[in-house]
């Protein structure tokens, strides 16, 4: 869903440069050159995305590996969080 989203967004702007610049007079019709930036756009995007959800994975089972092995490696700022959320999740 994101993914689409971005390359829309993408082909949305690339239609709104190629309208209200002195490109429009060369080119015939806007539909081809959207369409190849459209698919470049979804490239780059499922190749950031897929490293971008790889690292936050990687980075969740590490917390979880070091919650189970009972260790006391987190930032501060992170022990904050999870004693904050602990007092919420306990008052439901």
């Amino acid at each position: 869903m994101g993914n689409l989203l971005i390359a829309a967004f993408t082909a949305w702007i690339c239609y709104i440069i190629l309208m209200n610049t002195e490109i429009k007079d060369m080119i015939y019709s806007p539909v081809f050159p959207i369409i190849i930036v459209c698919k470049i756009a979804l490239l780059v995007c499922y190749v950031f995305l897929a490293v971008f959800s790889q690292a936050a994975s990687t980075i969740l089972h590490c917390f979880l590996i070091d919650e189970e092995l009972g260790g006391n490696r987190q930032p501060e700022s992170l022990k904050e969080f999870l004693q904050v959320n602990d007092k919420i999740n306990s008052q439901r």
